[in-house]
Parts: C-alpha cells; sequence; structure tokens
C-alpha cells in the first residue's frame, strides 16, 4: 500500500479543479442561454411584439452581460419603440463592448444620425412646430408654399 505525502493538500487541488470546471461549464450554459433568449427576442421583434423581444433581450443581457449582439438587437428595438435614449444607451453599450465588430460603422451613423437627433428633438420642440404650421395654415389655407419653420 502506497501512502501520499501530502494528500490534504491533494485533496485540495482536486477539489478546487471540480469548483473551477463547475464554474467554467455554468458560465458556457449562461451565455449558451443568452443566445437563446437573444435570438427569441429577435423572432419576437421581428413578429412586431417589441415588448416581448425588450423582455426576452433583458434576460439574455441578465445571463450574460457581456454578450454585445444583443445590445445592438435591443437598442434597435427600443428605436423603434421611440425610445431613443434607452437606444443610444444600447449602442453606445455595444459600441464599447465589440468595438472591431463589423456592424460598428452602421451603429454609429445610426447613432450619431438618426437617434440621436430624434432624443434630442422633445415635445416641447415639436408642440411648437405644430404651432407654427397650423398658424400658417390657417393664414393661408390654400398657399402650399406656407412660410416654413424648421424643427
Amino acid at each position: 500500500m502506497r501512502v501520499y505525502k501530502y494528500p490534504a493538500i491533494l485533496l485540495c487541488l482536486c477539489l478546487v479543479f471540480i469548483l473551477l470546471m463547475g464554474c467554467v461549464s455554468q458560465s458556457n450554459k449562461e451565455s449558451t442561454d443568452a443566445i437563446v433568449y437573444s435570438d427569441r427576442g429577435r423572432a419576437h421583434a421581428i413578429k412586431d411584439d417589441l415588448d416581448r423581444a425588450i423582455a426576452d433581450f433583458n434576460k439574455a443581457i441578465e445571463l450574460d452581460p457581456r454578450y454585445a449582439e444583443v445590445y445592438r438587437h435591443r437598442g434597435l428595438v427600443y428605436a423603434e419603440k421611440g425610445d431613443y435614449k434607452a437606444a443610444i444607451a444600447d449602442g453606445e453599450q455595444f459600441l464599447k463592448l465589440a468595438p472591431n465588430h463589423p456592424l460598428v460603422p452602421q451603429m454609429r451613423q445610426q447613432l450619431m444620425e438618426e437617434w440621436k437627433k430624434k432624443a434630442y428633438a422633445t415635445k416641447s420642440e415639436l408642440d411648437y412646430a405644430i404651432e407654427e404650421y397650423t398658424q400658417a395654415i390657417e393664414l393661408n389655407p390654400k398657399d402650399a408654399n406656407a412660410p416654413q419653420t424648421t424643427c
């Protein structure tokens, strides 16, 4: 019978290895689950069920907050719903997590040229524009070239 000099140390190393393997496989499972939730969210978005899409994207982010693609998808859905501030936040998170992603130029364009412009058009500015157009129409309802304002 062979007697090991350091059985407690050997036992501890084996336990640490087993625990680490469990953490790695749990992490991989969470990443896989995040992808599944993200894919289902995309399917909901295609069907215009935007609230369910956002719920699935939220779950995917909860499972794997480093999964960059889900931020892009959720940002697109937020933009579709008109929540441009949330869309901008998700777009910026996508850019932060995946700076070399092939869709980065497209996301930058959406952020800078579309979403930010729409986010800054506040309700009060829109109300003012509606009043101006209404006054122009009332002053000269037959003139298609009534004075124009810019928003």
